[in-house]
């Protein structure tokens, strides 16, 4: 879902329970801050995640923006359910004016709660540590997504338009260490040429992995 553009509410999201937490993570760059959100659910007594919704803003519009952006697009489930779930790990604990409009010494997680807080959602904090190894994450997620590793995964195509595309667009290279993402991509500034739209690169794909992990 492209929040600058597409932005509405989740009213016609029948897939968003009203009996659980919303369950968030970001990925915050100079360029692009990305989102994404889901909840937790059991089929025959098997963990599954649903992958809800993704969003983003990018060059001026900045992190507080993004916030501002989820809390009206979810709105209609904070009346019913105002319980948020924030998984972050140590680069969210950074700050700086890049990711921030106006907040050059916030620290990203306390932005979000902040943001969240202000509008009325109890934010649970979630602080998972340093980052998992990249051979280490692509083997937890390859497993996921095959199968093999609980959850289960499922993506709600309609409002993960970009997030999907950005997951077909992610390559594999290999480390010394053995597989991991390629997220050369990421460096460049431009959306010209072979980069591409800053949506479609590996940001909002790592703000998933970050989701998934916790």
């Amino acid at each position: 879902l492209d929040a600058t553009s597409k932005l509405h509410d989740c009213t016609l999201d029948t897939d968003v329970l009203a009996t659980e937490p919303l369950r968030i993570a970001f990925d915050v760059n100079a360029n692009i801050c990305t989102m994404v959100s889901g909840q937790t659910y059991k089929v025959d007594g098997l963990d599954c995640l649903n992958v809800l919704s993704s969003l983003f803003t990018k060059n001026d519009r900045k992190l507080r923006a993004l916030c501002s952006d989820w809390c009206k697009y979810y709105a209609p489930q904070k009346v019913r359910n105002n319980n948020v779930i924030l998984y972050y790990d140590a680069t969210m604990k950074q700050g700086g004016a890049y990711g921030i409009e106006n907040a050059a010494d916030t620290r990203y997680y306390n932005v979000v709660k902040e943001e969240l807080g202000k509008r009325g959602w109890k934010v649970t904090m979630v602080a998972m540590g340093t980052p998992m190894n990249h051979p280490q994450k692509f083997q937890f997620l390859n497993d996921i997504l095959s199968g093999v590793q609980r959850p289960f995964l499922r993506i709600n195509r309609e409002n993960n338009e970009y997030l999907i595309v950005a997951m077909e667009n992610a390559r594999v290279v290999m480390t010394s260490r053995g597989p991991a993402k390629d997220k050369s991509k990421e460096k460049h500034a431009s959306e010209q040429g072979e980069a591409g739209p800053l949506e479609t690169r590996t940001d909002i794909t790592d703000a998933l992995d970050t989701l998934v992990i916790g």
